[in-house]
C-alpha cells in the first residue's frame, strides 16, 4: 500500500516536471522569435553585423527595394525629341562618332536579355545582320522543358551552370566543344550558320558543321547572344571576368501578356486571377533583373548595361540602334543601319507590323488590366510606364509609357 502511494507520487511528479520544461521550451522560443528574422552580413569575409528583416506582406516596404536606381534616364537609351535633327546630326557626325573597323581590337561580348513576347527577336535581328559581330540566338533552349510554358520563368537552377557554360563557348568561339549548339532548328537563326550552308566552303574539307562555325566566330569582333532564361544576377560572374555587355529590353508588361494570349503561350488567360499570376511573376523579374544590374554597376561595373525598351525601338529603330551601338563602341555608320533594318523590316513596314503599339488595348478588359497594374506597380516605379486609373477609358492613350 505505501509502495503504490510513492509510485504515484512519483508519477505526478514526473508529469509536472514535463510540464514545467514545455512551458520553459515555449517561453524561450516566444522570447527569441526575433533573432530568427536577423540576417548576417558579412563584408570581405572580415567584420559582419545583423540586420532586423521582418516578414511583411506590404509590398511597399522599402526592405524589399533597399537600392535606389541611379538617375533613372542614364541607364535608359531613349529616343530623340526631334528625329530629323537627330536623323541627320548621325549622318554628318558618322565618322566622328565611330572608330574605323580596324582600330577595333578587343573582342566584345554582348548579351540581349528578353522576356518572352518582349520583342527581343527583333532587336536582336540588327545584331544578327552586322558583318562584324557573330551571333546566336537562344542558346538555352537546349535547356528548358517545352510547351507553352516554355521561357516564361527562368531556368530551373540546376541548369544555369550548363547554360553559362554554353555562353562561355559562344563568347570563345568554342562551340565545338557542345555540338548541342547546333541542334534544332533555333540555330538557324545564326547568319553566321546559314551563311556556311549556303556557301560550304568550310565543310569540303572535311571540317565539322561546329568547328566552321569556331572559324566564322573567330572572325568577327564581336559575339552577341540573345536570351530569355537566365536572370541578370546570373550573368554576374561573366560580367566581372570577361568584361559583359548587357542590353536589357523591356516592353510594357500588359503589351506582353496579352501578346502571349494572342499567341496561346504562357498557360491560360481567362480570369482576373490569371492575369495577376502571370503578371506578378514577370514584373517582380524585370524589377529584380534592373535592381540587380543597378547593384553591379555600384559595386564592380559601373557601365556594363543599358535598358532598351521595345516601344522606342519599333517608333525610332534608327536612333534607338544608334545609341546603341554607340554604347557599345561596336562601328556602325547611319547607312548600315538602314540596311539591317531593310533586312529584316524597313521602319515603314516595322510600323505596319506593329500599326499601333497599344493594339492590346482593343482586347483588354478594364479589370484585367487593372489586376495587371496592381501587382505591377513597383516595377512601373523603376521604368517608364505607367499604370491606368480607375475608372480610365483604355482607348488610345499613350500616356502609359513616357517618351513613347
Amino acid at each position: 500500500m505505501k509502495f503504490g502511494r510513492l509510485h504515484g507520487i512519483s508519477r505526478v511528479f514526473r508529469k509536472t516536471v514535463c510540464l514545467v520544461v514545455l512551458i520553459l521550451i515555449f517561453c524561450f522560443a516566444y522570447f527569441l522569435q526575433p533573432e530568427k528574422n536577423k540576417i548576417k552580413i558579412c563584408t570581405n569575409g572580415l567584420s559582419c553585423s545583423t540586420t532586423n528583416h521582418v516578414p511583411t506582406r506590404n509590398p511597399e516596404s522599402t526592405d524589399l527595394l533597399p537600392l535606389p536606381l541611379r538617375d533613372i534616364k542614364s541607364i535608359y537609351i531613349l529616343p530623340g525629341e526631334n528625329k530629323h535633327a537627330q536623323f541627320n546630326a548621325i549622318h554628318k557626325a558618322s565618322e566622328l562618332l565611330y572608330k574605323t573597323h580596324n582600330s577595333v581590337t578587343k573582342r566584345k561580348h554582348i548579351v540581349i536579355l528578353s522576356y518572352l513576347r518582349g520583342g527581343g527577336t527583333f532587336l536582336g535581328e540588327i545584331f544578327n545582320q552586322h558583318p562584324h559581330i557573330f551571333y546566336y540566338f537562344e542558346p538555352f533552349y537546349l535547356l528548358d522543358h517545352k510547351g507553352p510554358h516554355s521561357a516564361i520563368q527562368p531556368l530551373f537552377r540546376n541548369n544555369v551552370p550548363q547554360a553559362l557554360n554554353f555562353l562561355i563557348d559562344i563568347m570563345e568561339c568554342k562551340i565545338s566543344r557542345n555540338k548541342e549548339l547546333v541542334e534544332g532548328d533555333h540555330a538557324l537563326r545564326s547568319k553566321a550558320l546559314r551563311d556556311i550552308y549556303k556557301t560550304p566552303l568550310c565543310l569540303t574539307n572535311n571540317s565539322t558543321l561546329t568547328s566552321c562555325l569556331d572559324k566564322a566566330c573567330q572572325q568577327k569582333n564581336a559575339s552577341a547572344t540573345k536570351i530569355m532564361r537566365l536572370y541578370v544576377q546570373d550573368l554576374q560572374p561573366l560580367i566581372e571576368e570577361n568584361d559583359l555587355k548587357v542590353i536589357v529590353l523591356q516592353r510594357d508588361p500588359r503589351a506582353i501578356i496579352y501578346s502571349r494570349r494572342r499567341n496561346s503561350l504562357g498557360g491560360r488567360l481567362e480570369l482576373e486571377d490569371d492575369f495577376r499570376l502571370q503578371a506578378r511573376s514577370l514584373c517582380a523579374r524585370m524589377l529584380h533583373d534592373v535592381k540587380i544590374a543597378e547593384k553591379i554597376a555600384s559595386t564592380t561595373h559601373q557601365d556594363f548595361y543599358r535598358i532598351v525598351l521595345h516601344e522606342h525601338f519599333v517608333t525610332n529603330p534608327l536612333k534607338v540602334v544608334e545609341d546603341t551601338f554607340r554604347f557599345l563602341n561596336i562601328p556602325v555608320t547611319k547607312q548600315q543601319i538602314e540596311t539591317f533594318l531593310e533586312a529584316i523590316h524597313n521602319p515603314q513596314q516595322m510600323q505596319q507590323k506593329y500599326p499601333s503599339l497599344w493594339d492590346w488595348k482593343t482586347e483588354a478588359l478594364t479589370n484585367e488590366v487593372m489586376a495587371i497594374d496592381k501587382v505591377c506597380r513597383y516595377f512601373y516605379k523603376y521604368s517608364f510606364y505607367q499604370p491606368i486609373t480607375e475608372g480610365e477609358d483604355l482607348g488610345d492613350k499613350r500616356g502609359l509609357c513616357t517618351y513613347c
